[in-house]
């Protein structure tokens, strides 16, 4: 395949064209209120498509000139690009003569679910997830301790996502800090989550058996990432420890969500809301 031979113009309007840039002839004059979507089939490849699902533009990665972009796009990875590409080109309707906002405007104010347009996010590894870089990741963190208690976790920064300003914010509904026994669901997103550590499965740390469980998603992408401590490490100083990534295929798909099984405990991530939810 050859490199680097397409560019994106966004023009005055807030029309955004592609132009091959040989001959700079017009390849395509997309509307900036199209969806951008990884292509999860193709390595490198993305797509492009209405705010009906139709119509797919597929292109690759490795094809775009970044530098010739106007405005240019500064990416070093794939992750960074799609972010740059949405926020430059696709994310906002201001410049535009169309009032129709991008369908990647997230508009999730403290769980207004009439507004959330995200649902059904996917598992994915983080061969490429840049989280420093990333300002439209949205997260919330479970520790469990037996020394504290052997029957209940701590739920801690469960982000929304405020799309006026761009960045997540925590979940006013709820104190910053809860506790949930294993039984009981909570939201984050359009996710309800349930966990359930396994005691007798976990590593001591300090002065007692110690698991902390990072949920990660990425509001633009819809990706969703699992990171955790594993128990069978050698102890770390919490919280100065990095959290290894899940891979994909710890995740088995069940009636409206999927179930990860590990020997360190069992989470239910249900896309539709169960009966018992706090």
């Amino acid at each position: 395949m050859s490199i680097n031979i397409l560019k994106f113009i966004k023009d005055d309007q807030g029309s955004v064209r592609v132009y091959k840039i040989a001959d700079n002839t017009l390849l395509a004059s997309l509307n900036p209120a199209s969806n951008i979507i990884k292509d999860r089939s193709q390595k490198d490849f993305f797509i492009i498509q209405n705010e009906n699902g139709e119509n797919p533009f597929v292109l690759s990665y490795l094809e775009i000139s970044k530098s010739l972009c106007e405005p240019e796009i500064y990416a070093d990875n794939f992750n960074e690009f799609l972010i740059e590409l949405a926020d430059k080109f696709f994310y906002s309707s201001g410049g535009s003569s169309s009032s129709i906002p991008s369908p990647l405007d997230v508009n999730v104010i403290n769980f207004d679910p009439y507004l959330h347009k995200y649902k059904n996010p996917y598992l994915c590894d983080a061969t490429y997830y840049t989280y420093d870089y990333n300002r439209y990741v949205v997260k919330c963190t479970m520790i469990f301790d037996s020394s504290i208690s052997g029957d209940i976790y701590k739920l801690i920064n469960n982000d929304s996502f405020d799309n006026r300003n761009n960045q997540p914010f925590g979940n006013l509904s709820y104190p910053q800090t809860r506790t949930l026994d294993f039984n009981t669901y909570f939201r984050f997103m359009d996710m309800y989550i349930r966990f359930n550590p396994r005691p007798s499965n976990l590593a001591i740390v300090g002065t007692g058996k110690r698991i902390t469980i990072e949920l990660i998603l990425d509001v633009r992408t819809n990706e969703f990432f699992i990171a955790h401590h594993h128990t069978n490490l050698p102890p770390l100083q919490a919280p100065n420890f990095e959290l290894p990534k899940l891979k994909q295929d710890v995740a088995s798909p069940t009636k409206d969500g999927i179930e990860i099984n590990l020997s360190e405990y069992y989470l239910t991530i249900m896309f539709e809301s169960p009966y018992q939810i706090t």
